[in-house]
């Protein structure tokens, strides 16, 4: 699945055209590096499921959007179409909040570049922003979501938090994006023709469609780094799109740009080595713990305490960065679902000392 999220922000960047081999690299490359906390949105296998996936789906559903805005021969408005959009678009609408909302704005707002650029809108894009809205109305009617929201009391100070955590998340993972977004508008404005007019254009309402899904997560009670995986994705399609069509004047900013991309490519071999050599360990520990749940089992203790370990120093390209192991305790849901899974009654959770052998656990 995370190859095919870069396959779609390759067709997004290009319009549907073909995608060239550098393209594809450099999308690579980008979403490598500039995928928020990345071992959590597309290793960690649930956190792939919610938000890799829907993704997918997301950047799925405006395609056809994005092909037509490129090129109107691309689409062809066959009603036959309408079942399978709408059906996607609802899928789209109701996967995730931030990111389906900024969804159904960006099909909107391509929906309003068509009409003022004098462009026929098809009515298969209306029907599938017809589902999409169809499936945002029914994720926000959802009962899980009130009983979230109902843990919660509004107050100023907690919407100062969240405004205070809206920034950090900025300032994180779309500063930088942000940036080579500005400096990509100012090189593009500088020889501004017709076909870079609609360039620009397209490239904004990304941009306007990744704000408007970070900034809404002021009212969300909660905003991990994970959920900003859309809004970074809109930004590097913005980027990727002003990228092929600015001219790097000059041999140094060629240079500059290749190097640069030699470079990163290097660093990804040694973060791969990283992520190999921490999978490692981690498959080592996890054995050595599932050594003392089949003991204890084969002597008929069913309550069990296995070692925890910390994973606050694994790179964010380790699925369990900066979140917790087992707990101590056998009430909390992690270790309440390890138990359920091995087949035991209650599983506690000590820190393992240093050196400490299986002997050192019951």
């Amino acid at each position: 699945m995370a190859i095919a999220g870069v396959l779609l922000t390759c067709l997004h960047i290009t319009g549907g055209k073909k995608v060239s081999l550098p393209t594809l690299l450099v999308t690579f490359l980008a979403v490598w590096f500039f995928t928020p906390v990345l071992g959590q949105t597309m290793l960690w296998l649930i956190g792939s499921t919610a938000y890799l996936w829907s993704l997918n789906v997301i950047l799925l559903f405006l395609l056809p959007f994005r092909m037509y805005a490129e090129n109107q021969d691309y689409i062809k408005d066959r009603l036959i179409y309408a079942p399978p959009l709408f059906i996607l678009g609802v899928a789209a609408g109701w996967l995730s909040p931030n990111g389906s909302g900024a969804a159904c704005l960006l099909a909107c707002m391509f929906l309003a570049y068509y009409k003022f650029n004098k462009i026929r809108i098809p009515k298969m894009l209306v029907i599938s922003l017809l589902g999409a809205i169809v499936g945002f109305i029914i994720m926000l009617k959802a009962p899980g979501n009130f009983v979230r929201a109902g843990a919660y009391t509004f107050s100023l100070n907690l919407f100062v938090s969240n405004v205070l955590v809206v920034i950090a998340r900025w300032q994180q993972h779309l500063l930088l994006l942000t940036f080579c977004v500005g400096i990509l508008f100012w090189k593009t404005i500088r020889n501004t023709t017709h076909k870079k007019t609609a360039t620009l254009s397209i490239a904004s309402l990304y941009v306007l469609a990744s704000y408007a899904g970070h900034l809404v997560m002021v009212a969300s009670p909660q905003f991990p780094s994970r959920a900003t995986i859309l809004s970074v994705f809109l930004l590097l399609i913005s980027v990727g799109i002003l990228l092929q069509k600015t001219i790097f004047p000059g041999f140094f900013l060629k240079s500059f740009f290749y190097w640069g991309i030699a470079a990163s490519a290097i660093f990804f071999f040694i973060q791969i080595a990283t992520l190999i050599t921490n999978f490692k360990i981690i498959d080592s520990l996890q054995k050595e713990r599932e050594k003392i749940v089949f003991a204890c089992k084969a002597r008929g203790q069913m309550d069990i305490t296995v070692p925890t370990w910390d994973f606050s120093d694994y790179s964010v390209y380790w699925s369990f960065f900066r979140l917790a192991d087992l707990s101590t305790g056998t009430n909390c849901w992690k270790n309440q679902g390890f138990a359920k899974y091995y087949g035991v009654n209650t599983v506690d959770g000590v820190r393992k000392p240093e050196g400490g052998q299986l002997g050192n656990f019951k």
